[in-house]
C-alpha cells in the first residue's frame, strides 16, 4: 500500500512545462470565494423573493454558481488537470522548454462549464416560455460544444481545431435558438421583448468570447495560463452572477408589469 501511495503521489506532481503560477492560484482562490458568495446570495434571494414565478430564475443561478465554484475550487488547488503537448511553440515567453513542451489543461472546468452552461441558458429560455422540446434541444447543444472544446483541448495535433469548428456549428444551433426566443419574446411585450434581446446579446459576445479565449490558449497557445485564468474567469464572472441578476432583473420586471396591466 505505501508504494502504491508513493507511485500515485509521484504521477500527481509531474509537472506540465507550462502552468498556472501561484498568482494563477490566487485568482483561482478568488473566483472560488465569489462564485459561492454568489450562490449563497442567489439562494437567500429565492428563498426571500414573495413572487411565485421567480425562485425558479434564483435557484438556477445559484445551482450554476455553485457548480462553477466548485470547478475552481478544484483548480486552485491544482487538481483536475491533465498535460497535453502543444501544438505551437511560441518564440519568447516559453521557446526555451524544447521542441514538446506540455501545457496544462484543466478539465475540471470544463465539468464544472458542462453542468452550469445548460442550466444558465435554460432561465433565458424559460424567461419567454419556450417549450420542454426547445429547452432540451439546447441543452443537447451546449454538451456538444462542452465536449468538442474539451476533446480539442487535450488533443496535441492539428486535428483539435476540427473539434473546434465542430464546437463553432452548434454555438450556431444555439444562436438559432435564441433567435427562436426572441420571437417568443415578442410575444410578451416590448419590455420583455427588449430585455430578452440584452440577455441574449450578452450570451452571443460571451460565446464569442469563450472561443476567442480557447483559440488563444489552449488551442494556438499564445497566451499563458496565467492569463487563459483571467480570461475565462472573467467571462466565468460575466456569464454567472452578471448574467442571473440580469434575467432576474427581467423576469421581475416583467411581472411587476403584468401585475400592473391586471391591475389596470
Amino acid at each position: 500500500m505505501p508504494s502504491l501511495l508513493s507511485r500515485a503521489i509521484s504521477v500527481h506532481v509531474q509537472r506540465p512545462d507550462i502552468a498556472v503560477t501561484h498568482w494563477g492560484q490566487i485568482w483561482f482562490w478568488i473566483l472560488t470565494a465569489t462564485f459561492a458568495v454568489a450562490g449563497i446570495l442567489f439562494l437567500a434571494a429565492a428563498l426571500l423573493t414573495q413572487r411565485k414565478s421567480l425562485p425558479i430564475f434564483y435557484y438556477l443561478s445559484a445551482l450554476a454558481c455553485y457548480v462553477i465554484s466548485m470547478g475552481y475550487f478544484a483548480m486552485a488547488a491544482d487538481l483536475g488537470w491533465v498535460a497535453v503537448e502543444v501544438e505551437f511553440v511560441r518564440e519568447g515567453w516559453h521557446a526555451n522548454l524544447g521542441s514538446n513542451p506540455t501545457r496544462q489543461v484543466f478539465w475540471a472546468r470544463y465539468v464544472s462549464w458542462l453542468v452550469a452552461t445548460p442550466l444558465l441558458m435554460t432561465e433565458l429560455l424559460l424567461l419567454v416560455s419556450a417549450s420542454i422540446e426547445v429547452i432540451l434541444l439546447d441543452v443537447f447543444l451546449i454538451l456538444i460544444v462542452m465536449g468538442t472544446g474539451f476533446f480539442g483541448a487535450i488533443i496535441p495535433s492539428t486535428y483539435k481545431w476540427a473539434y473546434y469548428f465542430y464546437g463553432a456549428i452548434a454555438c450556431a444551433g444555439i444562436a438559432s435558438l435564441l433567435a427562436h426566443g426572441h420571437r417568443l419574446a415578442s410575444r410578451h411585450g416590448n419590455s420583455m421583448k427588449r430585455m430578452y434581446f440584452l440577455c441574449s446579446l450578452d450570451i452571443s459576445i460571451l460565446w464569442c468570447g469563450y472561443g476567442i479565449a480557447w483559440g488563444l490558449s489552449e488551442g494556438g497557445n499564445v497566451i499563458s495560463p496565467d492569463g487563459e485564468a483571467l480570461f475565462y474567469g472573467m467571462l466565468d464572472l460575466i456569464g454567472g452572477p452578471v448574467y442571473g441578476i440580469l434575467v432576474a432583473l427581467t423576469a421581475s420586471q416583467c411581472l411587476r408589469e403584468a401585475d400592473d396591466s391586471l391591475q389596470c
